[in-house]
């Protein structure tokens, strides 16, 4: 009988790690079934069932999750529900702690009353970001996982301080796991002019975000636009999301209005011909460092969730890429600062000064290092072992 693993995301950017995850599997063990909640990049999956969309859980902050809790509660539970009558081999939660954990707990609970063959093994791929906020978040993954799959070295010692027995392997940074993007290409397929020069935009994955920070976008767009007359502006986007963009950017005004794009390869082909790039804070900007693009990262919350915030978070940097590096390699401009004013500012001094640009790129490639696993195999080669062990047949 083949096995079944149920896979929960919650949002695009582990829906990107579940699904260079399972590539490994389609080449190594195709006959393992996977299902669950995916959105773009998993349903490109030959193995992957999609029984729920990942646009159902995509909303970010505290006090948005609290608007919409109800429906997030029937959703979830309609997402148990399912697992439980499957009886999977293997749940697999990839980042989406918060979904994740509430998911897992109940899953536990019917374990106890005997809903599953016994005990059901469930892996956590991407630890928890416990060191930056809410340490003691790491007792409960500690005790509701099997296997934590980390991302860096100093990780494991968090969750293995409340429970000795649970597996919390180093695989390596995988979101730069894979990478490849070819700029010409881009150019051709778009009919974009060498001449041009390409600036990304990345509003965000969730709604709340592209609604929070888009028209501050375009007011720096237009201005930029003004000045540099061969800029050319691209969003690349999820499907969920295009329609909703295409119709807020028909808006701007026509000489500053950005090409529109879908698509994983086409995403890595532009940030491989982006000159600089203005993002929301999130996975996005350590793929953009790893294909050396200058990056202006921005984030803005509500108030309410601004001052959990502050209240809650131990880390100086929004990027886990300035993070890792402690020190602000990829400049961030976050909650009032993430204003038109101070975007533009640091957008022309990057596109005037040749000098600081081109210091800019010596720092990412720097950094850089601090992602680089010594390994004869991949971050996604060493996860498909990881769950291998649980899924020999």
């Amino acid at each position: 009988m083949k096995k079944k693993v149920f896979v929960i995301t919650g949002e695009a950017s582990g829906d990107m790690l579940a699904s260079k995850l399972l590539r490994v599997f389609e080449q190594k063990n195709p006959d393992i079934e996977f299902y669950g909640v995916g959105g773009d990049a998993l349903s490109n999956c030959s193995n992957f069932n999609k029984m729920f969309d990942i646009k159902l859980f995509s909303i970010m902050g505290f006090f948005e999750v609290i608007k919409n809790l109800r429906t997030l509660q029937r959703r979830m539970n309609d997402v148990i529900q399912t697992i439980v009558q499957m009886k999977p081999d293997l749940i697999l939660s990839v980042d989406a702690s918060s979904l994740s954990k509430y998911i897992v707990s109940k899953i536990r609970k019917y374990e106890a009353k005997g809903a599953f063959y016994g005990h059901c093994n469930c892996v956590h791929y991407v630890a928890p970001q416990v060191w930056a906020w809410k340490e003691k978040r790491a007792k409960s993954f500690a005790n509701l996982f099997d296997k934590i799959l980390c991302f860096f070295d100093f990780e494991p010692k968090y969750f293995l301080k409340y429970n000795d027995k649970i597996s919390c392997p180093v695989i390596g940074y995988t979101p730069m796991d894979g990478l490849k993007g070819n700029p010409e290409a881009f150019r051709v397929r778009h009919n974009i002019s060498d001449d041009n020069i390409i600036i990304s935009l990345l509003p965000g994955s969730r709604k709340n975000e592209v609604d929070s920070m888009l028209s501050t976008y375009k007011s720096v767009a237009k201005r930029l636009k003004d000045k540099y007359q061969n800029v050319v502006f691209v969003i690349p986007t999820i499907s969920f999301l295009k329609d909703y963009i295409v119709e807020a950017v028909s808006k701007w005004d026509v000489d500053c209005r950005p090409l529109i794009i879908d698509g994983i390869q086409d995403r890595y082909d532009l940030f491989s011909a982006s000159y600089i790039a203005l993002s929301v804070s999130g996975t996005v900007v350590s793929e953009l460092s790893f294909f050396n693009v200058p990056t202006i990262v921005n984030y803005r919350f509500n108030p309410f969730t601004m001052f959990l915030v502050k209240m809650f978070i131990k880390v100086k940097y929004a990027s886990i890429f300035n993070i890792v590096n402690d020190r602000m390699i990829q400049t961030e401009l976050l909650h009032e600062d993430a204003n038109a004013e101070k975007i533009f500012k640091y957008a022309d001094d990057l596109l005037k000064d040749k000098e600081l640009y081109s210091l800019s790129k010596q720092e990412i490639a720097h950094g850089l290092k601090k992602f680089v696993l010594n390994a004869e195999k991949s971050p996604s080669e060493l996860a498909y072992d990881e769950l291998m062990q649980y899924l020999s047949l």
